[in-house]
């Protein structure tokens, strides 16, 4: 079974952004997001403004903007790196995250499957 990675997140993070699990090439360099090809720190830096040239200066853009990223997913078995190939899948705990983070006033989705994984497995409303 594959495992996901440990939440980036802060006392002051008031937004919530999840993803399904990580990438094949993102295990492999054990960094969210981690393939070259992936948009997300790209728009992130377009959006908020900073620089990602390192993977620490990625957490810093994040976290200097109250922003947590997670994924809905802990472990799960899954062929290559799409979405639509997950054969097991075991959520992360995310009703105690969102109770320890009281402060988190949204919940954005990194896709599709990310939000019907969350609103299957989890079903969490704070």
């Amino acid at each position: 079974m594959l495992k996901g990675f440990p939440p980036i997140e802060d006392h002051t993070s008031r937004i919530l952004i999840l993803g399904t699990g990580p990438s094949v090439r993102s295990l492999q360099k054990q960094q969210y997001y981690g393939h070259e090809r992936n948009s997300f720190w790209p728009i992130m830096a377009d959006v908020l403004g900073g620089s990602i040239e390192t993977y620490e200066q990625k957490w810093y853009l994040l976290l200097s903007h109250d922003i947590a990223l997670w994924d809905v997913l802990s472990g799960f078995e899954r062929q290559g790196s799409s979405d639509a190939a997950y054969t097991e899948a075991i959520p992360n705990d995310l009703k105690s995250f969102l109770e320890e983070h009281p402060q988190v006033d949204r919940v954005l989705f990194n896709g599709q499957k990310a939000r019907m994984l969350y609103h299957t497995l989890v079903a969490y409303e704070p």
